[in-house]
């Protein structure tokens, strides 16, 4: 086999697909080392072990692909080692906090109402988990460390939450109470419906929508109106799926605004983990609020929890805290035991392939498409209808043609998926969204004449 060849390329991506999986069921593992020794937790040790021979027994077989016919056959073992991990990774969580209480004591006499945690509660500071937890501390240094594309020299306070979204409430709360009730907001035309409304609902009048890809409009908007805060999607999750360069924003922000302005950035379709800014210092007017879903790329497929994480730079910042314990959009222990740990080498790897994929799909059926998770199609026709037949259309062809993919909503999962996005909301026009996934080469070659068909 070559270099170029399709059936190596496909290869080494099932090489890369066995490295993610030693990643995952290694982190399990250690996850599982945490928990308090059950039956349970000793069935799902022999479990993981199992599936890491397997894991193996599958990374030297995919060494000796020769053909289509062995491809496939790695391919499907590749396709039930996931769906092993993806049962066993709620198994984990739930085994991890299964001595755990929402209120754990932080002193006790004869009963045990803090389980593994034991000399690690102190009262009045993490005795209530809806304000903030153990696991959850450590999840939001790892993840700092590893996934905030902030330079460490800027100070940075990072806080999960319990979604996307719930990251979005808590930056528009903590803007609504830290800037003057009388300021403008600006929203980005090209930000998420469900982040619209509610941005819209919260501050009412105080919003202003515009263009914030176009640098003359967003100087014109910031002279005229003086915002407080500006609202960002790093890619559009829209029909016009606009990107945003965040160090011209910023730029644009420093020479032109007469008052400080938060900057909320949603990163959630992140194309990479490069820098958000080249500056190694943040101007004295401009403070960033990063929102990340981790229902995405961050989970690696498995797609068995909702997460999010809200994070800003500057001390001020640290507020953030405050306004996600009074909203109560906390994110719970049993979630971050089931979410993987934040590992950078292992997240590039996992968000070239889908890239890649998403680049080659993109291409080829001639859709709106960036260096990102997803492309967007517009059929033809503006009605509504439109969008469901042409969904459809595509899941009869790989029926037909014995093709995995999905009808269904999100990105950055295993199979790539088609699905109608805005059907039923008056904040945007209806799009298609083509979502990639982790398929080997060969497997997207199958799927892109289907679509290209349909």
């Amino acid at each position: 086999m070559r270099k170029n060849d399709l059936i190596y390329e496909s290869l080494v991506d099932l090489l890369q697909d066995c490295q993610i999986f030693d990643f995952l069921i290694r982190d399990y593992q250690n996850k599982l080392k945490t928990a308090q020794s059950s039956t349970i937790v000793v069935l799902l040790r022999d479990d993981l072990r199992q599936l890491k021979d397997e894991n193996l027994a599958l990374g030297n077989e995919v060494k000796k692909i020769t053909d289509e016919q062995s491809l496939c056959s790695c391919i499907e073992k590749k396709r039930s080692i996931f769906s092993r991990l993806h049962e066993l990774a709620g198994l984990v969580g739930a085994a991890v906090v299964m001595t755990h209480w929402q209120s754990p004591a932080s002193e006790q006499v004869i009963v045990d109402n803090v389980g593994t945690l034991k000399g690690k509660i102190k009262a009045t500071i993490n005795d209530y988990t809806r304000d903030q937890h153990v696991l959850g501390n450590a999840f939001e240094q790892i993840y700092r460390k590893q996934l905030i594309p902030i330079r460490r020299t800027i100070p940075v306070f990072a806080y999960a939450t319990s979604s996307g979204m719930a990251a979005v409430t808590t930056a528009a709360l903590f803007i609504l109470g830290e800037t003057k009730k009388e300021s403008t907001v600006l929203l980005g035309k090209s930000c998420y419906f469900e982040t619209k409304q509610l941005v819209r609902k919260i501050f009412g009048d105080r919003i202003k929508e515009i263009d914030v890809s176009s640098m003359s409009e967003l100087s014109e908007s910031i002279r005229l109106h003086v915002p407080s805060a500006i609202f960002i999607d790093l890619i559009g999750n829209e029909p016009e799926m606009t990107v945003i360069n965040v160090q011209s924003v910023i730029d644009c922000i420093k020479n032109i605004s007469r008052q400080h302005v938060h900057l909320v950035v949603d990163i959630s379709a992140r194309t990479s983990l490069k820098l958000l800014i080249s500056s190694f210092i943040m101007p004295k007017n401009v403070s960033i609020i990063g929102i990340e879903s981790l229902n995405k790329l961050m989970q690696f497929g498995l797609d068995r929890v909702t997460a999010g994480v809200v994070w800003g730079t500057g001390f001020r910042s640290m507020r953030l805290y405050d306004y996600r314990d009074h909203a109560g959009t906390n994110c719970p222990d049993a979630t971050i035991a089931t979410l993987p740990t934040p590992n950078k080498k292992m997240i590039s790897l996992y968000m070239r392939r889908i890239i890649r994929n998403n680049m080659r799909i993109g291409e080829s059926i001639q859709a709106k498409h960036e260096n990102g998770p997803y492309s967007i199609f517009t059929p033809v026709g503006a009605e509504k209808g439109k969008y469901t037949q042409c969904v459809s259309r595509v899941m009869r062809q790989a029926r037909r043609n014995n093709i995995p993919l999905v009808n269904g909503t999100s990105f950055g999962l295993q199979t790539t998926r088609v699905y109608a996005v805005a059907m039923h909301t008056q904040y945007e026009k209806p799009f298609l969204r083509i979502s990639a996934g982790m398929e080997t080469l060969w497997e997207i070659e199958r799927l892109k004449k289907i679509l290209v068909y349909s």
